[in-house]
């Protein structure tokens, strides 16, 4: 293909030479074609594939593939048939084979566009496997009983039969015997036992239930001391004895007899106090059956058990509180007593009689206060609070008169309730718009045209205090404060708003203030400062204030 950009009659040039050549091709070819193209290709022949031998019961597909005159084939859509009545064969060529009981081979036949072909399959007869194992016999059977069992085989072609497998069982509470007898011992409670059949390489297994059969009781017998102090408590046990010979303990319903006593349920006896020995009779029941102790309760002189301190867990500096101490004795009895005091705090001291006294501190104190009565003691933690000074007023210290464009310092100084003076730092505020005053309580009087009054306001801890200073106007001048430029190189301009124009102001190494000289009331001036950037080697923009003159 050629695309050129030519002209009509250049391009009727090359039609007529185009057609000249058809012509010419036309006479070097010999006749003229069929119109129809060449005939299509004819089957000349079928061929089946697929596998020669196939066991019972089991699918075998098979492939019908036609050749055709032009050397081509094809897989094809083919009518199946066989010459058995144990197989089937699907549209697609699938063969199922049913069940047989010997070897014997089929034909397999593939019909397409009048022609057929056929395959020769051998039918393999599968023995039988084994599926599983069936183990009959009860679910369940009594300790020191026996019971039957018997396993039978499922095979693959859904028959059954009776086999002789290998006997197992999982529990201690069981034996089984080579041809299946289930022995159960005694057990305590229902045991759940497995026992397992095991035939061929195949193992079934069943859940059987050894039965506890509970024993009869014969009698009960109470054990526990035979007598207890007054104020105390024992412990008693029941125990019950049965057919099989067991004995064991059991939970008895108690009772007793004695107004100075009572049992609980789980068998403890509370002695309450006496005058003098008293016997009581205990009693315990269970199953239908009783059994009785007698016991004595100890009438016991009352004894010092402990002492406890009262009184308050904490007490302010400079003040004081007051503590007592109780007797406890072991007939539950109690008594206010006087102890021997003492303390472990070298900013406390406390009284023969119990009051604590609490000194000045820096801070909160924890220490103990001791009682000694009887030989026993106990202790008692108590804190000193620490109570911190309020702010009563606060101050302002500093110059009353300053001239504009100056800066002058102020300080906070705070008076506490204790009487001590500090100084702090507020947070400052002017009342003017010419002045500014910085978190150090430096204040910058700007340029005014004539005297004015700035009063300065100190704020801290819900405290105020006030300090009106005079500034003084000192003329057309103006000092600008430049602070934190130490070792910095700087350049500064001024804009004049009114007559629209700049005013270089220079270059200034290491600078603290620029004054600006020459300048006229009722105009904005625009000041800008800018820092050389050495790595960079620019000019940086730090600074620009509107001035008011």
């Amino acid at each position: 293909m050629f695309n050129l950009d030519l002209g009509k009659k250049s391009s009727a040039v090359i039609l007529g030479i185009g057609l000249t050549m058809v012509h010419l091709s036309a006479w070097a070819v010999g006749p003229t074609p069929p119109p129809d193209g060449p005939p299509a290709a004819l089957l000349t022949g079928v061929s089946v594939s697929g596998a020669q031998s196939v066991d019972e019961e089991s699918d075998a597909q098979y492939t019908c593939v036609a050749t055709y005159s032009d050397g081509s084939v094809d897989s094809v859509d083919a009518v199946w048939s066989t010459d058995s009545e144990v197989v089937t064969m699907s549209s697609n060529g699938l063969m199922t084979v049913g069940s047989i009981d010997v070897d014997c081979s089929v034909i397999v036949t593939a019909v397409y566009g009048g022609k057929a072909a056929s395959i020769s399959v051998n039918l393999n007869d599968v023995a039988p496997a084994l599926s599983g194992l069936t183990i009959t016999g009860p679910v369940s059977l009594d300790e020191g009983t026996t019971a039957a069992y018997s396993c039978s085989a499922n095979w693959s072609d859904g028959t059954t039969s009776d086999v002789i497998p290998v006997w197992s069982v999982d529990s201690s509470y069981a034996s089984i015997s080579d041809d299946g007898f289930l022995s159960a011992s005694d057990v305590p409670s229902d045991q759940s036992v497995i026992i397992s059949a095991s035939y061929g390489g195949v193992t079934a297994s069943n859940s059987v239930t050894v039965t506890y059969v509970a024993p009869t009781l014969s009698g009960i017998s109470i054990s526990g001391p035979i007598s207890l102090d007054e104020g105390t408590t024992a412990g008693f046990s029941c125990s019950a004895s049965w057919s099989d010979g067991v004995v064991a303990e059991v939970v008895a319903v108690w009772s007793e007899d004695s107004p100075y006593a009572s049992i609980s349920g789980d068998g403890v006896l509370s002695a309450s106090d006496v005058t003098s020995d008293q016997s009581v009779t205990v009693v315990a029941a269970y199953g239908g059956m009783t059994d009785t102790q007698t016991v004595t309760i100890h009438y016991v002189a009352p004894t010092l058990s402990s002492i406890t301190i009262s009184g308050p867990v904490s007490l302010d500096e400079e003040s004081t509180a007051a503590y007592s101490c109780t007797a406890n004795w072991s007939d539950g009895t109690t008594t206010a007593v006087s102890p021997v005091w003492s303390e472990s705090s070298p900013y406390a001291s406390i009284s023969s009689d119990g009051v604590l006294s609490a000194s000045d501190v820096d801070c909160d104190q924890t220490f103990e206060v001791t009682a000694l009565y009887g030989g026993l003691t106990d202790v008692y933690p108590v804190s000193i609070n620490y109570i911190a000074p309020v702010t009563t007023e606060i101050n302002i210290v500093g110059i009353s008169e300053m001239d504009e464009n100056s800066t002058n310092g102020f300080v906070c100084v705070v008076t506490y309730s204790d009487g001590s003076v500090e100084e702090v730092q507020p947070e400052w505020s002017v009342d003017a718009s010419f002045a500014i005053i910085d978190e150090g309580g430096s204040l910058f009087a700007g340029n005014i045209s004539e005297d004015a009054i700035v009063t300065v306001t100190a704020s801290y801890d819900g405290c105020n205090a006030s300090r009106s200073v005079s500034v003084r106007a000192v003329g057309t001048q103006i000092v600008y404060p430049l602070i934190g430029y130490e070792g910095e190189t700087l350049w500064a301009r001024l804009w004049d708003e009114t007559a629209q124009q700049w005013t270089e102001l220079g270059v200034m190494a290491d600078p603290d203030e620029l004054v600006i000289e020459g300048l006229e009331s009722g105009r904005w001036y625009w000041v800008s400062i800018r820092m050389y950037n050495e790595s960079n080697q620019t000019w940086d923009s730090v600074q620009g204030n509107w001035l008011w003159m």
